[in-house]
């Protein structure tokens, strides 16, 4: 049994005489003032006065201080009455974790008690060894709670007592807390809390992004720095939660409303954004302009963006100019593209590059831009400097101006740069549209008989130019508008010779009994041409032929046309079987030549050349597309390369190899083009005009039907 005197209180304890102090006073007394650190008189934490001297009571036996007085933190004061060592360690907000605590003031308070007047010196040096260093770390904001959080490590005499203990970081280092708080708080736009100046900042960041697009400059513009030092300046220092930030805003918010000059550095009227135009007017249409800086991707640069039903309407030179913003580099690299001394004679480009811009500046495009280039420089170099000396391949990617076409829910249905080629590729959907529109006027189904009124050849509507016609339905007619006049004259002759069928049903049937066909054309008929010839053609063929020509436009032609169509049906069917007899002995010689030749090297392009003719003038369904009258005409085409097979017999063959050179320079550009869309009746009449030129050239011997002209033929656009 060991007698202590505590605080001046004695206190009898049942314990071994080496147990040290700070277990009897924490397990024992319940006096926890004193704190167990290190264990080994290191830190200071267990700090307790004996005789007025500051001891390490971790370290220290009880048996070595039996009868000595004692006096611990909990002798300072009371938490209703705490002493001055207390007060001023509380008014000084000396303490940081408050671990340590205990053992500094009991330190503190022996070297007060044994030198009053002790200096600051004296004070450094005698709590030397209690001085734990408190770090903080990783403060973030903390969205959910509000306010910013940090981790403590404490350490004392080196060692670690608490290690990444959660704190709030303002009650630690406001100032700090309030960085965090404005940047990862305010200007994140973490505050769990709608408020309008973020809604201004989010619109402020997009507005200022997409200037940075059109400038090529992503990230130059917006200063995150010049928004924080805004948000600095205009939030008082001394909030940083949001708790403290929002009861502040109630009364102040119209004060945070940032304006573009709290985000941007620079001088925004400086830079030229007026040069780049969120849309750009043509005539009377307006296309949208998107800007994307973007290296690699497919939107790179300026794209215009196009409704579908703009597309038709949309020079295929206007992407050419770009915008005036980049005109100049768009200039330059054209410049700068030329031979050599055209180039020189441009010196210096960037003067001449300004005095281009200069002259088109706010002025509407109204040709391609190498054409309005080059008529410049011809003014001011005096050289003939043509389009074609341009290489658009030097342009940069982000130069090229992109096309995005979309339909009526702002899905995108092409893209490209090639507006002729964006054309090509929708064409069938802009047909269709075109159509449709047109058709909420035109458009009748199901008729058996001609009721209506006349159909001119052309219309004009709200969509545009139309061409109506009637169009075989197979048990009936109907009426519509198409897009195109080719297959509006092609729809419309089917139409009518439907409704003759459907007015004359004897005389079909009649035709088709005795059809006057040889008995070559009836072994032949399922195999001629692609697929074979039917004899539902060949009847619509013989309703056409009876009909005669014109084809009729209204009711009142039709029916005087039917009416004298009765009695030709005969004459009609016995002209097509002539030709198809004739056609056919014909093309048997032909047929036998192709297979004693098609081995042979030296006429090997020949072979190819009537390949290719006959498979144009034997195509699918051939009959009913060359017409009554082609039909008819069909033995001539076949007199002729026959004529061709005798020429090449008695003369060299080179005679017919060079008029083949000659005639491949036309052939072979429509042949692509047909190849590829052989229902597309755009294409067959310059096919008609091909053949007969190729008779003119082959077969001198052999008439052709109407003039014939090589430089028409080279000059004109088919299928357009």
């Amino acid at each position: 049994m060991i007698e202590l005197d505590v605080n001046g209180r004695r206190h009898r304890v049942e314990a071994p005489g080496d147990t040290p102090l700070l277990y009897v006073l924490r397990n024992d007394l319940q006096l926890n003032g004193a704190k167990f650190g290190c264990g080994l008189g290191q830190c200071g934490a267990c700090t307790v006065m004996v005789d007025g001297q500051a001891i390490f009571s971790c370290i220290t036996p009880i048996g070595a201080i039996e009868g000595r007085r004692v006096r611990t933190v909990e002798g300072l004061g009371t938490v209703e009455k705490p002493g001055p060592m207390q007060r001023a360690f509380i008014e000084e907000q000396a303490a940081q974790c408050g671990y340590c605590i205990p053992g500094m003031m009991m330190r503190a308070q022996a070297l007060l008690e044994a030198k009053p007047g002790a200096s600051d010196a004296d004070v450094r040096k005698a709590l030397a060894p209690h001085l734990c260093r408190c770090r903080y770390s990783d403060a973030q904001w903390d969205e959910a709670q509000g306010a910013v959080y940090g981790k403590e490590t404490v350490l004392c005499g080196g060692l670690p007592i608490v290690a990444g203990r959660r704190v709030h970081y303002g009650r630690v280092d406001p100032a700090g807390a309030r960085h965090v708080f404005l940047r990862e708080g305010v200007l994140a736009g973490k505050l769990r809390a709608k408020c309008d100046f973020l809604d201004r900042l989010a619109e402020l960041r997009e507005e200022i992004g997409a200037l940075e697009h059109k400038l090529r400059r992503p990230g130059g513009l917006w200063s995150e720095e010049a928004v924080l030092e805004f948000f600095e300046k205009t939030i008082p220092p001394e909030i940083h939660t949001a708790k403290a930030f929002h009861a502040w805003r109630q009364d102040h918010g119209d004060r945070l409303m940032l304006t573009t000059a709290d985000v941007v550095l620079e001088d925004l009227d400086a830079l030229g954004i007026d040069e780049f135009p969120d849309s750009l007017e043509h005539g009377d249409q307006e296309y949208a302009v998107y800007y994307q800086a973007a290296p690699g991707e497919r939107d790179d640069g300026v794209t215009f963006g196009v409704h579908v039903d703009q597309l038709p309407g949309l020079p295929d030179w206007l992407p050419g100019w770009g915008v005036e913003g980049n005109r100049w580099e768009r200039v330059e690299t054209f410049i700068r593209s030329l031979p050599k001394d055209l180039r020189r004679a441009c010196q210096p480009v960037a003067e001449t590059a300004d005095g281009f811009v200069d002259r088109w500046r706010d002025a509407p495009p109204d040709g391609p831009f190498e054409k309005a280039l080059s008529t410049y420089l011809r003014e001011r170099t005096n050289l003939p400097v043509e389009p074609r000396d341009f290489d658009d391949s030097k342009l940069p990617p982000h130069l090229v101006t992109k096309i995005w076409v979309c339909d009526d829910e702002g899905g995108e249905l092409a893209f490209g740069a090639d507006v002729a080629a964006l054309k090509r590729r929708l064409a069938g959907h802009l047909r269709e549209r075109f159509e449709a529109a047109a058709n909420d006027v035109w458009e009748r189904r199901g008729l058996k008989t001609w009721d209506g009124d006349a159909l001119p050849e052309r219309a004009e509507t709200s969509a545009g130019t139309v061409f109506p016609a009637l169009f075989d339905e197979g048990s009936a007619v109907g009426v519509r508008a198409f897009s195109d006049e080719a297959e509006a004259r092609q729809a419309h002759r089917g139409g009518c010779v439907r409704l003759l069928m459907l007015a004359q049903p004897d005389q079909v049937a009649y035709t088709k009994k005795r059809f006057p066909l040889g008995m070559m054309a009836k072994v032949e008929l399922p195999r001629l041409g692609v697929g074979g010839t039917s004899m539902e053609d060949l009847l619509a063929l013989a309703a056409e032929g009876a009909l005669g020509s014109p084809v009729p436009r209204s009711p009142e032609a039709f029916q005087a046309a039917a009416a004298k169509a009765k009695g030709g049906w005969h004459d009609a069917a016995t002209r097509i079987g002539r030709a198809l007899d004739e056609s056919l002995d014909h093309l048997a010689e032909i047929r036998r030549w192709l297979d004693a030749k098609r081995g042979d090297r030296n006429h090997s392009p020949v072979v190819r050349d009537l390949d290719e003719q006959l498979a144009w003038l034997l195509r699918g369904r051939f009959a009913w597309r060359a017409g009554f009258a082609r039909l008819a005409d069909y033995p001539r085409h076949f007199k002729a390369i026959r004529s061709r097979l005798g020429r090449i017999a008695s003369l060299p063959l080179v005679k017919d190899l060079e008029k083949s050179e000659r005639f491949r320079a036309l052939w072979e550009p429509w042949l692509r083009e047909w190849s590829a869309r052989p229902d597309d009746p755009r294409l067959w009449d310059h096919g008609w005009q091909l053949e007969e030129f190729r008779i003119s050239l082959f077969a001198p011997d052999v008439p052709v039907v109407g003039k014939v002209s090589e430089k028409k033929l080279a000059a004109e656009r088919f299928g357009r």
